[in-house]
């Protein structure tokens, strides 16, 4: 280790104490980060769904379905007969469900002829014209009912169906906090919603005061940070699930694996790549090894980052010119090969780590490769005209 990067590591630790500001989010127990649901989109629905039950073991009755109401007639003035309408229905009267035709949360009244669509998103966004495909579902299965189509997002992202209102995950958060002021709860419930709360303000929404602490403390001690998450070792079940995948696909001939990769960082390379830039002969590039390119996964807590990784280090003449040929048609700004390493196409993607997502995982993974093998198709096919 460079004596910079040792001195960074040891100003970092004798000034340990400014972690201390970070004890009030860090200290506290959280039901869902123990169950790996703080940014499960699935398991917000699920918490949604229940709250929004008036019958539900909860014991808030009609509350928290009331305040949602509430919170979308708000701008709704003009139309004061139907609003009141809606204020004086029997809420007790609706039907919670979770995945009716693949809509989030869907509330059914047959007493007050009204439906209450959710559609919810975390971390994701809007696809395949969802709005309007489960507008039509709707207007289909309840042509006669009166109908609010909501579109929950952190930050009250515009829905593509202007038939949808907007709420955000802030309105939630305010109305959970006025019914934990104004109402008494038993201690299982409010431990609930201030675990709740608390995982929405840290891990949904953008909490300013966390955010703000968090940047004091990396802009002081920026390198020693740097490296600590560069060389940490991902305690995840991501890196079997990318070694699982490889292993299958060079089983199949499709990729060579490196079987000597860390849980950190996975390697892996291909026959046409092979072609184009050949393993050195004496095992002297940036990672001391024949490779003079590597299609490398970095994995990270909950996330993984796909590049194709160039040295320029101790290449042959012929090699150190294809890689030259390699920037250009890159354009990248890098013109010579003064450079370590050097990353083309960088992916960066979120996962989630929660074993009943296993499959989400995997089919992340496996469109992260297939892209990065679509890109060198193309690079290869650009170097063999530009020959």
């Amino acid at each position: 280790m460079e004596k910079e990067d040792q001195k960074a590591l040891k100003d970092f630790l004798l000034d340990i104490d400014c972690l201390n500001e970070l004890q009030k989010w860090g200290n506290q127990f959280n039901l869902f980060d123990v169950l790996k649901a703080n940014r499960t989109e699935i398991r917000h629905s699920n918490v949604l769904a229940w709250l929004l039950n008036p019958n539900e073991n909860h014991n808030l009755g009609d509350v928290f379905i009331k305040e949602i109401f509430q919170e979308f007639i708000k701008n709704k003035s003009s139309e004061n007969r139907a609003i009141l309408q809606l204020l004086l229905m029997d809420f007790y009267s609706f039907s919670v469900y979770r995945e009716w035709k693949n809509i989030d949360i869907l509330l059914v009244s047959d007493d007050e002829k009204m439906v209450m669509a959710i559609e919810n998103k975390v971390g994701s966004h809007e696809h395949d014209n969802q709005l309007k495909r489960y507008k039509e579902i709707i207007d289909k299965e309840f042509p006669k009912y009166k109908k609010i189509l909501i579109y929950l997002t952190p930050d009250g992202e515009e829905p593509s169906d202007e038939d949808w209102d907007i709420l955000t995950y802030e309105n939630i958060v305010v109305n959970l906090e006025t019914i934990r002021k104004n109402t008494i709860l038993s201690s299982g419930v409010a431990l609930m919603i201030d675990n709740y709360i608390s995982v929405i303000r840290r891990n949904v929404m953008e909490d300013k005061e966390l955010i703000d602490i968090c940047n004091k403390i990396y802009n002081k001690h920026k390198k020693a940070l740097d490296l600590i998450f560069e060389y940490r070792t991902d305690p995840t079940q991501t890196s079997s699930i990318v070694k699982e995948i490889l292993q299958e696909m060079a089983n199949n001939g499709e990729i060579i694996y490196d079987k000597s990769n860390s849980s950190t960082y996975i390697r892996f390379y291909t026959k046409e790549m092979n072609k184009t830039l050949p393993n050195l002969v004496n095992k002297n590039s940036s990672w001391k090894n024949e490779h003079c390119y590597a299609y490398e996964f970095k994995m990270m807590n909950g996330k993984f980052r796909l590049s194709c990784v160039l040295t320029a280090q101790n290449l042959p003449e012929e090699t150190a010119n294809m890689v030259k040929k390699i920037l250009m048609l890159e354009k990248t700004s890098k013109k010579t090969l003064d450079f370590k390493w050097l990353q083309l196409h960088l992916k960066k993607c979120n996962i989630l780590d929660d074993n009943d997502d296993v499959e989400k995982i995997k089919n992340t993974i496996k469109k992260a490769i297939k892209d990065l093998l679509t890109w060198e198709k193309i690079l290869l096919d650009k170097l063999s005209k530009n020959a």
